[in-house]
């Protein structure tokens, strides 16, 4: 089962669940936080869907037979909430080309009458709050899941929940460092994406079929590999995607001064002027122009940064589909294994 096929069979159910969740919590609400409500359920529907079905296909891989949709969908629903609490951080207004949560409430004209500063607080708490509610639903969710492995896969759950926290820590206090190494950056992506994104997935639909624990070692260690593909294919979308293609905002990591493996490969080529160049954009806060863009871009060009970068992904995804080849992942799930690190590599958005 290829992703696009996999994301419509999963959609139907996820939107019948997210829609009986919202209509349970909007008989507890009051009109106005209705509205508000049923924008969750407008971003619910957005999103690529990998880690539930990096969840499913390991499970089917390793020759699971059950129905683990309360698994699949909590993680949808932990992503959901994480994206929500991310956009907060990072002030951004739209999110699968849908206004965030707190953009949404913002604009609502609720609040027309207020202080635009407090406005901005308010939506902003309101937004905290919403992200809160997704992450109890997806906890309960995960909780009446009836697999004969649920207790080991409860702890890989929470280790990372806890991931996942920690990395956004750093994240955030990322653009207060002036540190640029690249083995540093690599720990950060993991933690923060890697693991989130790929390695927990992949251990939770492992666990889930009863596989071993040296198997579950080996396709940990796939989970990685896939996860720093991901981020440094994520760091060129950042600047060379197109935003109306991607859904979401060019330039932001420079823009909000995220150290990535992108920034660690210029730091560690630039000379001291062409350093100082990139400096003038790093972690000011503000929209870039499309002619200072253009510079950005011919500094990373000059450096010989995207083609390193550009080799890091090709090494990174030769060695991952190796080691997919050595696992005991049934031939056609380590097929769309391979296929979809290799969509990873080469997407645009």
């Amino acid at each position: 089962m290829q992703i696009k096929e996999y994301r419509m069979g999963f959609d139907k159910k996820f939107d019948k669940l997210v829609d009986s969740i919202i209509v349970s919590a909007e008989k507890k609400s009051d009109e106005n936080s209705r509205r508000f409500i049923k924008q969750i359920r407008n971003l619910a529907k957005g999103g690529k869907r990998i880690r539930p079905f990096l969840v499913h296909l390991i499970y089917r891989g390793y020759g699971g037979k059950e129905n683990i949709f309360n698994y699949e969908a909590s993680y949808e629903l932990v992503h959901l909430f994480a994206l929500i609490h991310d956009d907060i951080m990072d002030n951004a207004p739209t999110r699968h080309n849908e206004k965030t949560l707190h953009q949404y409430t913002q604009e609502d004209p609720l609040f027309n009458q207020i202080e635009k500063d407090r406005k901005r607080r308010l939506a902003e708490a309101y937004g905290i709050l919403g992200g809160d509610l997704i992450f109890l639903w997806a906890n309960k969710i995960f909780q009446e899941g009836k697999n004969k492995n649920h207790k080991d896969t409860t702890r890989i759950f929470y280790e990372m929940l806890e991931e996942l926290t920690i990395g956004q820590m750093f994240d955030v206090i990322s653009p207060a460092s002036d540190i640029f190494d690249k083995k540093m950056l690599i720990d950060k992506s993991l933690m923060k994406s890697g693991h989130y994104t790929f390695t927990r997935p992949i251990e939770i639909g492992a666990t889930l079929a009863g596989v071993d624990k040296k198997e579950i070692n080996t396709i940990k260690k796939v989970g990685e590999k896939i996860g720093l593909v991901f981020q440094a294919s994520d760091d060129l979308i950042d600047i060379l995607s197109d935003p109306k293609i991607s859904g979401k905002e060019n330039f932001t990591d420079i823009k909000e001064g995220q150290q990535t493996i992108l920034t660690s490969y210029f730091f560690s080529l630039a000379n001291k002027e062409e350093k100082e160049k990139f400096l003038k954009y790093f972690n000011k806060n503000k929209t870039l122009k499309e002619k200072e863009k253009k510079e950005i871009i011919d500094l990373f060009e000059k450096t010989n940064t995207f083609k390193e970068v550009r080799n890091f992904l090709e090494k990174e995804t030769t060695e991952v589909l190796q080691m997919i080849e050595k696992t005991k992942l049934q031939k056609k799930q380590k097929d769309i294994l391979k296929e979809l690190t290799i969509y990873i590599k080469e997407r645009n958005a």
